[in-house]
């Protein structure tokens, strides 16, 4: 993973210097774009990294569990919507560099 990472950082740096030749620039895009996929991947499989529909599986799973201890609280319903609001949003939401939510 870290020499994937390491081509990645290359990858970026070369791109910034040649801005005068455009098909060097493409293919240096082209190689960012598969080194991204490969990262993912390489994340996905020794479970660095959750996939959306876990994700979603996931909120769902708490949003029920929220539901089950504060149900019959006043206004119970009220707060679980904005919870389950936020936490989508939150999902949504663009991310920095290092995945952090902004």
């Amino acid at each position: 993973m870290s020499s994937l990472e390491s081509e990645m950082a290359v990858a970026r740096a070369l791109l910034e210097q040649v801005s005068d030749s455009p098909s060097l620039a493409t293919s240096l895009l082209q190689t960012i774009t598969r080194l991204s996929r490969e990262i993912e991947l390489s994340m996905l499989r020794r479970k660095q990294l959750i996939h959306r529909d876990e994700m979603l599986q996931l909120t769902q799973q708490l949003v029920g569990l929220f539901v089950h201890e504060f149900q019959g609280t006043p206004g119970w319903e009220d707060k679980i919507e904005r919870v389950s609001t936020t936490f989508v949003g939150m999902l949504a939401a663009p991310r920095d560099e290092n995945g952090s939510f902004a």
